[in-house]
């Protein structure tokens, strides 16, 4: 029997094992969880289970679980997987003795439990067990010399095949002490060094693995200083089947060494993630002629890497601001020379002025110091008085006269300074305007590259197609990228080259450009849908078009029993509604033509209450699909009202309604929906809306009676701390919401924030609440 409860996967057990007595046993915070995951167990007889795997247990449900199966003598367990769950000492200790009692555990998995010093040294069955086959010790904060010996303890288990111990903090010397533990190791198939920021020294634990043994590396989220040596530690391994290689910063130059190694079909990889990376059309140019060689590889992802993708509209943006700001620069620089003109004469004007005004004052101090002189000697030369009192008088009107220039001189100057500054404003937005050219002729630059990279996609896609037709083990391609923008572009790509890229693709997304035109889309939705029809193992298709695309396509999706994913989005706001799409699809029964889909994405449509009615009668038929999201869309009063009249009659469980401008009136409808005995949904996304304390208010009212919905988001919109409030209390009353995420609303004052989180701790189900 099986105990599973994870919110990513609905949750699987032997139902001819009845267990379940709900009268007689009291009810706890475990047995709350296990039921929200639809799991019925007797807690009394975990001694039956085989396998347990748990996430996000708070330290007084594990505690509850722990203690139960503490009290059997020994156990039946093989696998034991706790996920990001709250370990306490005393919890480990009760930890250790289960081990100790589960002889046949062949699987131990203690991710993301930032496990202590102490705690690892508790652990002292896990060393001895030597029936364990498959450890995780994944995100643990592992760094202390102390924990690395530990772990080093655990690696010379010779049963050992499968080990993860990814994003913990180890160190160059780190790496060496965990390698020559497994120098001896022969048993070693799958190993997981992910997520390390440094990852100097990692290349000794590869080294140190068992060539003739190991299948299976995964060294995603790694930065690696020199990514050569990783190479050629990786050649010898002569067993390596699988590889993942996403998002290490692989560029243009290293995917061309990773080409090299596929060709040479050493390693004899099978598997090989290269997405997310930062390597362009060169790179997955190099990837595809490896392929015309490489007899080994059966799966490739090169998905979200980096190609240019420039649209026409913005190289004609570009080439205009370049005109524009060309223009703007010739005008400043007539204005800037009349400028520097204007305050040259200006700054001469000032100079002779105040030169004039330097020397009448001093002619005012010489004529002071005569003044001075005279009354001096007045009472010995009264003859002389009358002269003298002339003279004085004369000084002081020179004295007068002099201030007068002064004022003159220091207003000229002043004018002078401003004139200056006005030069200086106007030099910077000379400046300014260089710049504006600079940026204009990068764009510029930038657009001609664009024009190249439109080329170079027609030149991918050449190369696939032919790299494809002589391939034949390859099976499965993962991979993204524009087409070609024009007309003639378009007509290059055969129908063969399609069919041939079409048949090996798990992931298809397009984004079609508009020039092409009505007759341009209609023989590109043909060539699609030609060539899907040749794929039996499409999983994920995503079309953001104009046009209504998925009318050309019906044919493909009636005969399609793969599809699971399927995301429609309009690359323009001006276009009719979400009316043709549905008109479309109306008249073929939706259980028919999407049998195995159970996630539809739409994106920027125009929801009312007509073909709200008519997309409900879709979603009436099909009871495969969970989940619904609904992107930046706008839907009026009625579509709503239609849309939650039905929410609980469809059978969603995952229903994201985003950036759609949804309002507290359009919120009311909704909760009601929320509150009745038939509600059905469990993860629900208002985010990036304008929810106000009203809207919340209703939401509140909803989970007090609401006993499905475990996740709401609320992030980004207009709660404050009262709306906010309403909801943690309405928590008092629901024992299922398991994430609260309400970020970024109008909760500005950190008093307020704390006092949320400290009511949100009483509630003892609630494991996630997200406040910032």
């Amino acid at each position: 029997m099986q105990l599973v409860a994870d919110r990513s996967y609905v949750p699987t057990y032997n139902k001819q094992m009845n267990l379940i007595n709900k009268t007689k046993y009291v009810i706890n915070p475990l047995l709350i969880l296990l039921q929200q995951q639809n799991i019925n167990a007797n807690l009394d007889e975990l001694n039956l289970l085989t396998s347990i795997s748990l996430s996000s247990l708070t330290n007084l449900q594990l505690t509850e679980l722990l203690d139960r199966l503490n009290k059997h003598d020994t156990l039946n367990l093989i696998i034991l997987e706790l996920t990001n769950c709250e370990l306490s000492n005393d919890n480990v200790v009760i930890l250790n003795i289960i081990i100790g009692k589960s002889k046949n555990l062949k699987t131990l998995k203690l991710s993301e439990g930032n496990l202590t010093l102490e705690q690892l040294n508790e652990l002292t069955n896990l060393i001895n067990h030597q029936s364990i086959e498959t450890l995780n010790l994944f995100s643990n904060n592992i760094y202390k010399s102390e924990e690395i010996n530990i772990i080093s303890d655990l690696l010379k288990n010779k049963n050992l095949k499968t080990l993860d111990i990814g994003d913990n903090y180890f160190s160059k010397s780190d790496f060496l002490i965990i390698s020559n533990s497994l120098r001896n190791n022969k048993t070693l198939t799958k190993l997981n060094l992910g997520a390390y920021d440094n990852s100097n020294g990692l290349e000794n634990i590869l080294r140190a693995l068992p060539f003739t043994v190991v299948s299976s590396i995964n060294l995603e989220k790694n930065r690696f200083q020199d990514y050569n040596i990783i190479l050629e530690t990786l050649k010898p391994i002569t067993t390596l089947t699988s590889l993942n290689l996403m998002d290490t910063r692989i560029d243009n130059n290293i995917a061309k060494n990773i080409a090299d190694l596929l060709k040479s079909n050493i390693p004899p990889l099978k598997q090989l993630n290269l997405s997310k990376n930062v390597f362009g059309y060169t790179g997955i140019i190099d990837l595809a002629k490896s392929l015309i060689t490489n007899t080994t590889l059966t799966e490739l992802d090169i998905m979200h890497n980096n190609p240019v993708a420039i649209t026409e509209l913005q190289v004609a943006l570009a080439l205009g601001s370049v005109r524009g700001v060309q223009n703007h620069l010739a005008i400043a620089r007539v204005q800037a020379v009349d400028a520097q003109a204007a305050h040259a004469a200006q700054a001469a004007q000032a100079t002779q002025v105040a030169q004039a005004a330097q020397a009448a004052q001093t002619r005012a101090v010489q004529a002071a110091q005569v003044e001075q002189a005279t009354q001096a000697a007045q009472a010995a030369q009264a003859a002389q008085a009358t002269q003298a009192a002339q003279a004085a008088q004369a000084a002081q009107a020179e004295l007068v006269i002099a201030r007068a220039q002064a004022r003159l001189a220091a207003q000229v100057a002043q004018e002078a300074q401003e004139a200056q500054a006005h030069l200086e404003v106007r030099a910077i937005e000379v400046v300014q305007a260089a710049q504006a050219v600079q940026a204009a002729q990068t764009a510029h630059t930038a657009a001609q590259a664009a024009e190249q990279a439109t080329e170079d996609a027609v030149a991918v896609l050449t190369e696939l197609a032919t790299a494809l037709s002589i391939n034949k083990t390859l099976i499965r391609l993962k991979i993204n990228f524009p087409l070609p923008l024009n007309w003639d572009q378009l007509m290059n790509i055969t129908d063969e080259t399609f069919i041939i890229l079409m048949k090996r693709l798990v992931n298809v997304h397009f984004t079609v450009p508009q020039q092409l035109g009505n007759d341009g889309m209609r023989i590109f939705g043909n060539k699609l849908d030609k060539s899907l029809n040749e794929n039996n193992q499409l999983e994920e298709l995503s079309i953001f078009s104009e046009e209504c695309m998925i009318k050309y396509i019906i044919n493909f999706l009636n005969k399609n029993r793969t599809l699971t994913k399927l995301s429609l989005s309009k690359n323009s706001d001006n276009s009719d509604n979400f009316t043709k799409l549905v008109e479309v699809l109306l008249p073929i029964s939706w259980k028919s033509i999407f049998p195995t889909l159970n996630t539809l994405k739409l994106i920027k449509y125009q929801f009312n209450g007509t073909n709200t009615s008519k997309f409900g009668e879709l979603l009436m038929t099909n009871k495969v699909l969970t989940t619904l999201s609904l992107i930046d869309c706008n839907i009026d009063q009625k579509g709503v009202e239609i849309l939650t009249k039905n929410l609980n009659s469809w059978y969603l469980t995952t229903f994201n309604f985003e950036n759609s401008n949804i309002s507290d009136s359009l919120i009311i409808p909704f909760a009601s929906a929320l509150g009745k005995k038939n509600a059905k949904l469990k993860t629900l996304s208002f985010s990036n809306n304008n929810i106000t304390d009203t809207g919340a208010t209703h939401l509140a009212k909803a989970l007090e009676s609401n006993n499905v919905l475990t996740s709401l988001s609320l992030n980004n919109n207009k709660i404050t701390y009262n709306g906010a409030l309403k909801l943690v209390n309405a928590l008092q009353n629901n024992s299922t919401l398991r994430d609260l995420y309400i970020s970024d609303n109008s909760i500005i004052n950190y008093l307020e924030k704390d006092q949320l989180k400290k009511i949100v701790k009483q509630n003892t189900t609630l494991y996630k609440f997200y406040c910032f």
